[in-house]
């Protein structure tokens, strides 16, 4: 072997890259230097990765003040340069692959755990997460089975682009010597002890372009594992769900992953399903969004509610399943479920088997990594609503009720391979698979075309009438409670204006509000196609609505005492009551439009 840099031997003949000063072949320490390179990287990876999901899940699932510890000591390191942070741990300690990995390790695991606990809190405020939380889903069985899953693509995306990452960092540790240690070799040390001999190029050449080459070819690895991930490609992580009628039968039982109370099944009353009394939900600074509201569902009948966009409809409907966002509180108020009082801190033990629910949109309330199947038969596996066998024939045989053609192929399916009215559908099935009393549907068919419309409200309405259950139904579209509903509630500002049959509301309304709601919805007819389209003027800049009506500042009826004070209830027939100051007159037909 020759004794200093060159590219031929006497006793070895040519050198493809050259010899270093103590004449190694450049080719063999080369591939040799990408071993330690990808220990020291790999394994920060997954050190820190691990840390940082394990801060991040703790952060979004624990208390506040835990959220507050670790979030503000990842501020603390972050605001330390990533590089500096690794080098002065490396110095710290011993040189070597351990040091480096140590370093490395603690310099980045904050981007693991703040990305981690960004995921979690979107994906926990998804749709379909509160669907799990209606079902009776709870606590790790709820952030391990739809959470966690739902929010692995990102932080997995960024364990691949942090390989490049990490392989920079442990290469410029070693550059400084303080990485790993001779005569080991890595690309790092070896363009360190090339730099002290520059008219040996190829010494720091052939190091430097395979090092750059490698982590950009890690980069675009990484990019390429970021877009397969991504949810707009319907790429995602997650374990094959296998045909319901086995998949089902073979699953756990689930029934202990929830500590919420639970209700008699036998206290239904005769004559009421669930009375909502003066339930309040305020905001953390104190304002009421929905104030007094007070609903009472019968078996068999359909609720409707309507009311302008922000008027507290869906937000009531939250408050009786317990699933209020993030800094709203149900503060006031009592349910009675049968003969049984729940105050509205207790309200999640009615979710699943007593009260189901249908959201809006149906794609964001399916869990994107698991089977139709698994999802229609999850609240039943929850509740022990029959052996696992019969679990999976229940998915079959409601699949078929639903009108699917082929069971089997839709229970195999992901919701993004069903068009929106078959996700629709699923979701109907889901609501009423816990067999529950109460069905919430928050405007089930707004993201729904025309013809698909009637026919998921046939199903809501049969599965309604052929269970008994109440079904509160939210909508904007007033033709479409006029078709559907027996009762009707009329809610504005986060108060109930007017409430009680829906014939006689929708025929003669008493509340201004409601008249003029009513009128503003646009349908051409003969006796309206030469008149001036109505609509509800806005408020008045000023407009205090704290003390009186919310809808005095928009109300052609208002009077001094509308300002003061918030009407009492009046009673216009046994099934029609108003809450008004200066109610349309009587006899004063309404609801022209509709």
């Amino acid at each position: 072997m020759s004794e200093g840099p060159g590219f031929s031997s006497d006793e070895f003949g040519m050198y493809l890259l050259g010899t270093d000063n103590l004449g190694r072949d450049m080719l063999s320490r080369l591939i040799w230097g990408i071993r330690p390179m990808l220990i020291v990287a790999g394994l920060s990876v997954l050190i820190a990765g691990t840390i940082g999901l394990i801060v991040g899940l703790a952060a979004s699932n624990g208390a506040r003040w835990l959220e507050f510890l670790l979030m503000r000591l990842s501020d603390i390191q972050l605001s330390i340069p990533t590089f500096v942070l690794a080098m002065l741990m490396a110095f710290t300690f011993t040189p070597g692959v351990k040091s480096s990995i140590l370093a490395i390790s603690v310099a980045t695991w904050p981007y693991y755990a703040r990305l981690v606990r960004a995921d979690v809190i979107t994906v926990r405020s998804s749709a379909f997460v509160q669907l799990a939380r209606v079902a009776g889903r709870r606590g790790p069985g709820l952030v391990f089975r739809h959470v966690v899953p739902n929010a692995l693509n990102s932080f997995l995306a960024l364990c691949v682009l942090n390989l490049g990452v990490c392989v920079l960092i442990g290469a410029s540790l070693s550059f400084l010597g303080v990485g790993v240690q001779p005569p080991q070799p890595d690309w790092g040390s070896m363009i360190g002890l090339g730099k002290d001999h520059l008219e040996s190029w190829w010494m720091v050449v052939i190091p430097g372009v395979a090092f750059c080459s490698f982590v950009m070819a890690l980069n675009a690895f990484g990019n390429w594992t970021r877009f397969k991930l991504s949810a707009d490609t319907g790429n995602v992580i997650g374990a094959p769900a296998i045909a319901p009628s086995t998949e089902v039968a073979t699953s756990e039982s689930n029934h202990g992953d929830t500590d919420a109370a639970e209700l008699d099944d036998g206290a239904i009353g005769n004559d009421t399903v669930l009375h909502v009394d003066n339930l309040s939900v305020h905001d953390d600074a104190g304002k009421y969004v929905v104030k007094n509201a007070s609903l009472v569902l019968r078996p068999g009948r359909v609720m409707g509610i309507i009311g302008e966009s922000g008027s507290g409809k869906s937000t009531l409907c939250k408050a009786i399943t317990a699933l209020l966002s993030p800094g709203l509180t149900a503060s006031e108020g009592r349910l009675r479920y049968g003969d049984a009082v729940i105050g509205v801190d207790e309200a999640a033990a009615l979710r699943g088997r007593h009260v189901g629910m249908v959201f809006q949109d149906p794609l964001s309330s399916l869990n994107p990594l698991r089977k139709i199947g698994w999802q229609l038969g999850e609240t039943r596996q929850i509740h022990d609503i029959g052996s696992p066998s019969q679990v999976g024939e229940w998915v079959h045989e409601t699949l078929d009720d639903l009108g699917f053609q082929d069971s089997q192929a839709v229970a195999n399916a992901y919701p993004h391979q069903l068009s929106g009215g078959m996700r629709q559908r699923v979701c109907v099935g889901i609501a009423f698979a816990g067999e529950p009393k109460v069905v919430l549907a928050d405007e089930p068919t707004t993201a729904l075309d025309v013809s698909l419309q009637g026919r998921v409200l046939r199903l809501l309405l049969d599965d309604c009438r052929q269970s008994e259950a109440s079904l509160v139904l939210i909508s904007h579209d007033v033709r479409v409670i006029r078709d559907t509903a027996d009762d009707l509630t009329v809610m504005y500002g986060g108060r109930v204006l007017e409430q009680g049959s829906a014939k006689q509301i929708l025929e003669a309304p008493r509340s201004p509000y409601t008249r003029a709601l009513l009128d503003s919805v646009p349908e051409l007819t003969p006796a309206l196609i030469d008149r001036r389209m109505s609509f509800i003027p806005p408020a008045p800049e000023g407009t205090d609505t704290t003390a009186g009506c919310p809808f005095v500042g928009r109300c052609a009826n208002a009077v001094d005492a509308c300002h003061s004070a918030f009407p009492p209830a009046s009673t216009v027939t046994e099934n029609h009551v108003v809450w008004c100051h200066n109610p349309v007159a009587d006899g004063v037909e309404g609801g022209h439009r509709v």
